[in-house]
């Protein structure tokens, strides 16, 4: 996967990045990114039928929202293929993105169990 050392979900960077904002608010930008980055990943898994640009927006798009909610895996993984230099290693970043986001959409919804009226 991305780097061993980031874990694939990190709440208290969601609390930090949202602060202020109630729980519910902070569980409805989860589900965002949930709807959103479900998106992205489709359009990302097209990547072979996909224009060049439109799949770098993809990630960057991705990479955003991973920052603002915890997701640091995905969002490492977004890194690595921007910084890639072929299509070969790009290819094999969205396999393991596509794994990631399992594991990232499982944390997440998860988490939202924790969440007051989720």
């Amino acid at each position: 996967m991305a780097d061993q050392h980031e874990p694939v979900f990190n709440i208290c960077i969601l609390q930090s990045q949202y602060e202020g904002m109630s729980p519910g608010m902070q569980a409805k930008a989860l589900q965002l990114f949930l709807t959103q980055g479900t998106q992205y990943c489709d359009g990302i898994n097209d990547f072979a039928s996909q224009p060049r640009d439109e799949v770098f927006r993809c990630y960057h798009s991705l990479k955003t929202m991973c920052a603002m909610v915890g997701a640091m895996e995905l969002r490492q993984l977004c890194i690595r293929f921007e910084n890639a230099s072929e299509d070969a290693e790009r290819r094999a970043i969205c396999e393991q993105l596509q794994q990631s986001w399992l594991q990232t959409e499982q944390a997440i919804q998860q988490a939202l169990k924790e969440f007051p009226d989720n």
